[in-house]
């Protein structure tokens, strides 16, 4: 369990990257000398708000990762926190930046023809482009820390739940402790 916090740490600290190095620096690097959009600043500000909602993100795992073994409770109130950031990450990100609408905005920009502002909106496609990734290697990674916090506190919670020598539960033993108790 720890090392699926760490996991969530890991992808979330990928995406920060990708989100700071490639399209922040897309976005306002990339702007035409003396150039000035509403675009540049719509997403340059919704970019820092995924900035910061992943810094709480990581903080959320950290908590998590600590609070492993000993406290399940507050682990899985950990890994809620970490869900819903991500969840908020990838709605912002799809609705706000890579909607349909978004990218017809950044297309009228591009066709309006100046071609410093061409350069300027395919470079923001691109790096849009290449925050899929990253967003979906962090769902994945909540998703596998779901999946392993559901499967500890269950072999714990059930006394007749044996592990083997594999340290895989035998659901046979449950199964025969539920028949017999009845």
């Amino acid at each position: 369990m720890q090392q699926a916090f760490r996991n969530i740490s890991e992808r979330a600290e990928n995406l920060s990257a990708t989100l700071q190095d490639i399209l922040r620096w897309a976005v306002i690097e990339g702007v035409p000398e003396g150039g000035d959009h509403v675009l540049v600043g719509r997403y340059d500000e919704a970019t820092n708000d995924l900035l910061g909602v992943l810094h709480e993100l990581r903080s959320n795992a950290s908590a998590g990762e600590h609070h492993v073994p000993f406290d399940f409770a507050r682990a899985r109130s950990a890994l809620i926190e970490c869900q819903e950031r991500a969840s908020l990450v990838a709605r912002r990100f799809y609705w706000e930046l890579y909607s349909p609408e978004a990218i017809e905005a950044l297309h009228m920009l591009q066709s309006e023809g100046r071609q410093e502002w061409r350069s300027w909106t395919t470079g923001v496609k691109d790096a849009l482009a290449r925050c899929r990734a990253p967003i979906e290697e962090l769902n994945q990674s909540v998703v596998q820390a779901w999946l392993e916090l559901t499967e500890r506190p269950g072999l714990v919670a059930h006394p007749a739940v044996r592990c083997t020598s594999g340290g895989s539960a035998s659901l046979g033993a449950v199964l025969e402790s539920e028949r017999s108790s009845k």
